[in-house]
């Protein structure tokens, strides 16, 4: 039965050229949708990523410890599931920073005063505000002679942003699969009512809902599957435009890939559900 399904699917896009061509185009623009939901989200996640850099805890050594010893302490801030980076900073290099910036800074102080810090970022993901107090009682808790602090106002700031940021990456998901899944049920629900006399025709001859409905999932699914294979098509070609041309995307082929496979399987899911309604 499944050969015959097959080629009753193919002679149906021979039959139906302008259904087929219909599910083709729409299934492009559902997975073209899919493709600039993938765009979105990674611009999304680096914005959040930005917003977490921009907000550091400070944790300032004492000004007689050794430096294979603060970059060792560096390490295991770093080693937390929720940082992102932990930074040594030696008091060399602050006071190289700084020197730079006040040319007779030597004639004013004697040595070089300033401590050793570690600027440690989180994780955009864990970038809550029960994060940030765990992670600084875990940082005193490591090297209880550091002094740890942040800046409590950018922190709130970072926390509100990324969370908005999780709403807007959220809705960037959601909102269009709602309306993928509605366009694709509309196209393929009036594919399968185009011709309800070869229906009716097939049930008076006791034909099941199976053999009626394998046909039209051929039908479907092929006609689908042009479609994603173009948009991947076109999506693969543009990797490899040089950079500054708008059309580069900027999200990795495999995530596109898997949002529009994503698309497809709801497509295929409908392409079954619409196949074996009844038609009266």
């Amino acid at each position: 039965m499944l050969g015959f399904s097959i080629r009753r699917g193919r002679l149906l896009r021979k039959r139906r050229r302008i259904a087929a061509t219909r599910l083709t185009l729409v299934m492009i623009f559902a997975a073209c949708v899919a493709v600039f939901t993938a765009e979105w989200r990674e611009y999304a996640q680096s914005e959040a990523s930005l917003v977490a850099a921009d907000f550091p805890i400070i944790a300032v050594f004492p000004t007689n410890t050794d430096s294979t010893e603060a970059a060792f302490t560096a390490r295991q801030f770093g080693a937390l599931y929720y940082i992102g980076e932990s930074l040594n900073i030696p008091a060399v290099e602050s006071w190289n920073k700084i020197s730079a910036q006040i040319s007779d800074l030597d004639e004013i102080t004697e040595g070089n005063p300033l401590p050793a810090t570690a600027r440690i970022t989180l994780r955009p993901e864990y970038c809550s505000r029960e994060i940030i107090q765990e992670a600084v009682a875990e940082l005193r808790r490591i090297a209880p002679d550091c002094e740890v602090k942040f800046d409590a106002v950018r922190a709130e700031y970072a926390v509100s942003r990324i969370e908005n940021i999780n709403r807007l990456i959220y809705l960037g998901l959601s909102l269009p699969a709602i309306f993928i899944a509605l366009l694709l049920y509309f196209a393929l629900r009036a594919e399968r009512l185009s011709d309800p006399d070869e229906d009716r025709a097939l049930a008076a001859m006791g034909a099941g809902r199976l053999f009626m409905a394998l046909p039209h999932i051929v039908f479907a699914v092929i006609s689908g599957v042009y479609g994603l294979v173009t948009v991947l098509a076109f999506r693969y070609v543009a990797t490899f435009l040089p950079n500054g041309i708008p059309l580069v995307p900027t999200s990795s082929f495999a995530d596109t890939a898997v949002l529009s496979a994503a698309v497809f399987g709801i497509y295929a899911v409908l392409s079954v559900a619409t196949s074996f309604s009844r038609v009266k």
